[in-house]
């Protein structure tokens, strides 16, 4: 799962792996993967497996 910005660069990797079929949760801090804070505003996260991708939109305010 990975956080993109709204011109689309990839700003936060959540998860990179396997897992089974099942219900999880992640939290993102609002962070980047240099661990600074990144601005209040709108990102998009994408989840990919083999068969399937999805984007949806968030909204981060500080």
């Amino acid at each position: 799962i990975k956080i993109y910005d709204a011109i689309g660069r990839e700003i936060k990797t959540l998860y990179d792996g396997f897992k089974q079929a099942g219900s999880y949760q992640l939290t993102w801090d609002g962070t980047n993967d240099k661990g600074l804070s990144v601005a209040s505003g709108i990102y998009f996260y994408r989840m990919q497996t083999k068969d399937f991708q999805s984007m949806k939109k968030l909204v981060l305010v500080h």
